[in-house]
């Protein structure tokens, strides 16, 4: 997966962690004018962000692949839905929409995330309708890094505190 020279590193799933993820994530602006990751954290973000971080609590802690491939998903769908919430727009009513369409286009930075969790839905699906030999430990753990990551990113880009779900750096 190659990136822009517009993009860092660390915006797109497969990434090494540690790059700086404040690159890249600043739209050009007006001053005293706020980017969208400096405007005002919406409440209901703060709860799907604090709920993400809870579901992945519960997928690192969960012992079986299938039930940590399908807790590390659903934080990734919270994670992603706080980010929509914070920075979605309304716009004509369009019908049922996947969270990922919504972040790419709430979110074009993050369209290589979308496409990779959207990617992972099918298996989830599965998953959850009982195949559990799709999601065997490697790829369950695989999935809990880059959910991991992603929410670190989401963190960052709504500028909250990692791992609190709470506005402030």
């Amino acid at each position: 997966m190659s990136t822009s020279p517009h993009r860092p590193t660390d915006l797109v799933p497969g990434s090494a962690p540690g790059t700086s993820s404040e690159q890249g994530l600043r739209s050009a602006s007006l001053p005293d004018t706020p980017t969208p990751s400096e405007a005002p954290t919406s409440l209901a973000a703060e709860q799907l962000l604090r709920r993400a971080r809870s579901a992945l609590g519960e997928a690192a802690r969960a012992s079986a692949a299938d039930r940590r491939y399908s807790s590390a998903y659903l934080a990734a769908v919270q994670g992603a839905a706080a980010l929509v919430a914070a920075r979605a727009r309304p716009s004509a009513a369009r019908g049922p929409t996947s969270v990922w369409v919504l972040l790419a286009d709430a979110a074009p930075e993050l369209g290589e995330w979308a496409t990779f969790f959207q990617s992972c839905s099918d298996r989830r699906a599965a998953v959850d309708a009982g195949v559990h030999r799709l999601a065997h430990q490697r790829v369950a753990d695989e999935l809990l890094r880059r959910t991991d990551q992603f929410l670190t990113l989401i963190d960052s880009t709504l500028r909250l505190r990692p791992g609190t779900g709470k506005v402030g750096a």
